[in-house]
């Protein structure tokens, strides 16, 4: 089950654990406006730029096309459809792929093209399923112009002081969410990448929060420049984000216990007097 999904079946209260009006936000101004008559869904923008945000971050500035094992990082949800696709009995989904992958070597049009095209093939067979067929998808310039202009707002954001250290930093849990992956941590907290028209959700803001947890258990050390969880919103050039100092500590030491599934403090101290005397 994917993480989204784990965390949407979480029964909330009204307005959710974090509601989104106690969001504070910081608003930028580029003066630009997106292309119109753009051809592509806004889901499958946000997923382009994305995958486009963390090449950029992974590859680092001024280090010329992309290199192959990180296209292959970053792009591997992408693949895997396709070699889904492959298995269920669609040849050529994986030469596909391949040629696609290849393409992707920066930001200039035939790479960002390619990125358009390895996502929304991933985003129908979900939603549609491997076996059925895959609409083919028309991008047009004003779409790859939009992608462009997305990901330099969130390189605007980052140099504003939220600078990602790591993508898709992996994170333990316990009985209830077994693992989960950080899109982008950052120099002052954990931020994911949204292009959506209004307020991140309650499922959005207790998936942050999680994630946070969670990262608390995985680094034993390091966590006080951790101060915020945020979202990254290039269509609105809005950063939304929560202090972690205005969350309520009973509210984490439950979802610790009662939703990630961390045994209590005297379940561990049982278990390690157990080791003890079988060592």
């Amino acid at each position: 089950m994917r993480w989204i999904e784990q965390v949407a079946k979480i029964p909330q209260p009204r307005g959710g654990y974090l509601p989104s009006r106690y969001l504070s936000t910081e608003t930028f101004s580029d003066e630009k406006t997106l292309p119109e008559n753009r051809l592509v869904s806004p889901m499958i923008l946000s997923k382009v730029v994305t995958r486009l945000a963390k090449l950029s971050v992974l590859q680092g500035p001024g280090t010329g096309s992309f290199l192959p094992t990180i296209r292959l990082t970053v792009l591997q949800p992408e693949i895997e459809a396709f070699c889904f696709r492959e298995f269920h009995g669609k040849p050529g989904s994986t030469e596909l792929a391949r040629s696609l992958l290849q393409k992707v070597k920066g930001l200039d049009k035939e790479s960002v093209d390619a990125v358009f095209r390895l996502c929304a093939y991933s985003y129908q067979c979900s939603c549609s399923g491997y076996h059925r067929p895959v609409k083919p998808l028309e991008v047009s310039d004003q779409d790859i112009e939009a992608a462009l202009l997305l990901l330099r707002r969130i390189q605007a954001f980052w140099n504003a002081g939220s600078k990602p250290l790591f993508v898709n930093y992996p994170v333990k849990g316990g009985w209830g969410i077994q693992e989960g992956q950080i899109e982008f941590l950052a120099a002052n907290g954990i931020y994911a990448i949204q292009c959506r028209t209004g307020k991140p959700s309650a499922t959005d803001t207790l998936s942050q929060l999680l994630r946070y947890l969670m990262l608390k258990h995985t680094v034993s050390a390091g966590m006080e420049h951790i101060l915020r969880i945020g979202f990254w919103n290039p269509i609105q050039n809005k950063i939304f984000f929560y202090p972690l100092d205005r969350v309520e500590p009973d509210l984490c030491s439950w979802l610790e216990k009662s939703v990630i599934g961390y045994p209590a403090e005297e379940q561990i101290q049982k278990r390690q007097k157990i080791w003890e005397r079988t060592e």
